[in-house]
């Protein structure tokens, strides 16, 4: 069973550095609209649902939104997912978020995309109480060392229940904690 890795921070913790973005590249932020579903790049049926979800007020709070970075030939480049609290994540409070999915087209990876947006995100929340999440799979050191240079901490270590009937009522479980419990 695919094993996963829990990190967490609040602004008291996280290490913002604000690097900057190569001209070769420009950030968009998308939010969900009532006839907009997806970035036209990322339309697929996991987005499709998340739209869903914000709609239906599934997610605990409304701040679901995604970061893209396009090439100057508007290109995408990179995407990392926001995403409010809810049913899947069983051990995140109302006001929390988590950064992820996030993804890195091939040609463009090692160029700071994934940590320019993540910084963009913390600095964007560092005057705010809200926690924010990140998991990984076990075996991606690339993804546990952007997410540990920006302070977060790892929480724990779990796996995704899979629902049998259903895979869309799936959710995380962290069955082993690292540290003291965070409270929100």
């Amino acid at each position: 069973m695919q094993r996963y890795l829990f990190y967490s921070a609040t602004s008291d913790i996280w290490n913002v550095t604000r690097p900057t973005l190569s001209e070769d590249y420009h950030i968009q932020i998308w939010a969900p609209k009532i006839l907009s579903m997806a970035p036209r790049e990322l339309m697929s049926p996991t987005f499709f649902v998340w739209w869903v979800f914000h709609w239906l007020n599934v997610f605990k709070n409304p701040c679901y939104k995604i970061y893209l970075v396009y090439t100057k030939d508007n290109m995408l480049a990179h995407y990392a997912v926001l995403l409010p609290a809810h049913f899947r994540f069983p051990f995140m409070h109302y006001s929390d978020l988590q950064i992820g999915p996030v993804g890195t087209n091939e040609k463009h990876r090692r160029k700071g995309l994934a940590h320019y947006v993540i910084n963009s995100i913390l600095k964007e929340h560092e005057n705010t109480a809200v926690r924010l999440w990140y998991i990984t799979r076990e075996e991606n050191e690339a993804s546990k060392k952007l997410i540990e240079g920006v302070s977060f901490r790892k929480i724990g270590e779990g796996k995704k229940i899979i629902n049998k009937y259903n895979r869309l009522f799936s959710y995380f479980h962290i069955d082993h904690h690292c540290c003291p419990k965070m409270t929100s």
